[in-house]
């Protein structure tokens, strides 16, 4: 939807530019910040807790999401 998109993907996935690979899954990533949220989220067990209803979420962008709820 996002040319910005577009040209990330045709890096990643038709140039062959993944270079963070993830050791305990074996995923690679491309990006560093993508690299460092998915190993907050599932293997370091980073929490983002929501104070109004003590509920936690591991990807930042769920809490967020979760917040519009109580709006």
């Amino acid at each position: 939807s996002h040319k910005d998109n577009l040209r990330r993907h045709e890096r990643v996935y038709h140039e062959g530019l993944k270079k963070y690979p993830c050791e305990p899954c074996d995923k690679i990533f491309a990006d560093s910040s993508d690299f460092k949220r998915h190993k907050e989220a599932v293997h370091d067990g980073v929490k983002h807790k929501y104070d109004l209803c003590e509920k936690s979420f591991s990807l930042i962008g769920n809490l967020r999401r979760h917040e519009r709820t109580h709006k």
